[in-house]
């Protein structure tokens, strides 16, 4: 009994440490401005500028000076054109397949009703869908596996319908000039003398004809 009171008297104080001591400052954040004259250069993410090789160039021209006029800086020499103009990139968002809708004026004579109608650019084309639209529905297609129908939702979404069978449609009439390229591959994979062989498990495939499902 007198061991449990002297254990009860001088028992270990429980309390935590941020009830006793008082609360420890937070260290003082340093705000460095910047170096004044050394703004800050605008990067172009992880690529560099002349890694858009397929991007559009616009070329701009100084707009007061031309190569092989004075300074107007120091007044004594003269300004030349560098061989690495300055780049600054810009990346818009529009849809996979662009339309263009062409208007062309029409006039008609209010005494005989003839009608005289504009002519459509040469740029225009001859077919209502370019070959650069189908090969950019493959690439979707076979390359990003994008289904159809998933195209057709994102095109009449961003005001451009394109039906899912009209893709196919295109994909098929494509494909026919290129038949015989894939018949000759086929080709010369038989005559190949090894052969190897997956047995990972898959949906089995369909073959009609020169149509696969």
């Amino acid at each position: 009994m007198h061991a449990m009171a002297e254990t009860l008297v001088h028992r270990r104080n429980t309390e935590k440490t941020t009830a006793v001591l008082e609360p420890k400052a937070p260290p003082a954040v340093v705000d460095t401005p910047p170096e004044p004259g050394k703004p800050r250069r605008a990067g172009h993410g992880r690529n560099r500028a002349d890694a858009f090789v397929g991007a559009e160039k616009v070329a701009i021209a100084h707009p007061t000076l031309h190569s092989g006029d004075s300074c107007p800086g120091c007044n004594e020499g003269n300004v030349y054109r560098q061989k690495q103009p300055a780049t600054l990139v810009r990346i818009i968002g529009q849809a996979p397949l662009k339309a263009t809708v062409f208007e062309m004026e029409r006039l008609r004579c209010n005494a005989c009703g003839e009608v005289f109608t504009a002519r459509p650019p040469q740029s225009a084309g001859a077919e209502k869908v370019d070959a650069t639209a189908v090969a950019m529905i493959a690439l979707l297609k076979y390359g990003a596996g994008m289904p159809f129908n998933r195209m057709e939702r994102l095109e009449g979404r961003l005001g451009m319908p394109l039906a899912a069978a009209t893709q196919g449609e295109l994909m098929e009439e494509g494909a026919r000039p290129i038949k015989h390229v894939l018949d000759e591959l086929i080709r010369f994979a038989a005559q190949g003398g090894v052969m190897h062989n997956d047995d990972t498990s898959m949906h089995a495939c369909v073959e009609t004809g020169a149509q696969r499902r």
